[in-house]
Formats: structure tokens, C-alpha cells, sequence
């Protein structure tokens, strides 16, 4: 994860989910694809250093698109909330490799003022007709 001090920060890591409204339009290919019945996907924003009023702030003002996404916050180690039928895959960049979002995120911050932030993005892959071990041989 990204960080803007070289100490290590405690506290909770909260993830940022942030999806489409319909999924976006590739969905349909995407299933299809991966022989499942649909595909939702979502970007995911990972922040440590901020309470959870202030990532909730950040993901209504600066995250999401009020009109074409919806958002959601939960702490990092919470799995997701699944339909029956449906799985998920998390998809983050190895550590070490540049995460340009991330670091445009944490500029975002400092600009408000926000200092000793860590952040991460990643995507999460929703997936319906697919078992996990199937899901996790065709990624």
C-alpha cells in the first residue's frame, strides 16, 4: 500500500468499493468469456490512516460518480455481501509495482489536507455461475 510517511500507520483498513450502475457495458462479453452466467465488476480504493466518516466522505465527493456509480464502504478484512449463485475474485497489484491511481489518490488527499494516508486500488470481480476454484482457474 501506498503511504505518504515512512512510519507504519495502525488502525483500520477501510475498502472503497465502487461499481457501475448495470455493471458496465463490457459485462455481457466478459461473462460470456468466462462461460458465467453474468459478470459485475467494481473498483476498490483501500485507505488506512482516515476514519470511516472521512472515507465515506472522500468516496461521495471524489471516488464515485454520483449519477453513473454507486459506492460502498466496509473494513478490508469484511468479505463482501453475495447473492446466492454468485462469487467474487480481488484482483491488487503485486507489491513494489507503481500504482498510479493510488498515488493520485493520496496527491487528492494532501491537497485537503490529509497527511499519513495509505492507499491501494485494486478491482473486484463479481461472478455469477461460476464456483470459486472454477473462477480462480480461468483468471
Amino acid at each position: 500500500m501506498n503511504r505518504t510517511q515512512g512510519e507504519e500507520l495502525q488502525g483500520t483498513t477501510y475498502v472503497v468499493e465502487v461499481a457501475q450502475v448495470g455493471g458496465g457495458s463490457d459485462a455481457p462479453q466478459l461473462a460470456r468469456e468466462l462461460g458465467a452466467r453474468a459478470v459485475r465488476r467494481a473498483r476498490l480504493f483501500y485507505l488506512q490512516g482516515l476514519d470511516r466518516a472521512q472515507v465515506e466522505a472522500l468516496a461521495g465527493e471524489v471516488l464515485a460518480d454520483a449519477v453513473s456509480e454507486r459506492w460502498r464502504v466496509a473494513a478490508a478484512e469484511a468479505p463482501p455481501e453475495l447473492e446466492p449463485g454468485w462469487t467474487y475474485l480481488d484482483v491488487t497489484l503485486h507489491p513494489g509495482v507503481t500504482d498510479a491511481e493510488a498515488e493520485t489518490l493520496l496527491a487528492v488527499l494532501g491537497a485537503r489536507g490529509l497527511a499519513g494516508v495509505r492507499a491501494a486500488t485494486g478491482r473486484r470481480y463479481y461472478v455469477a455461475g461460476l464456483d470459486a476454484a472454477r473462477l480462480a482457474e480461468r483468471a
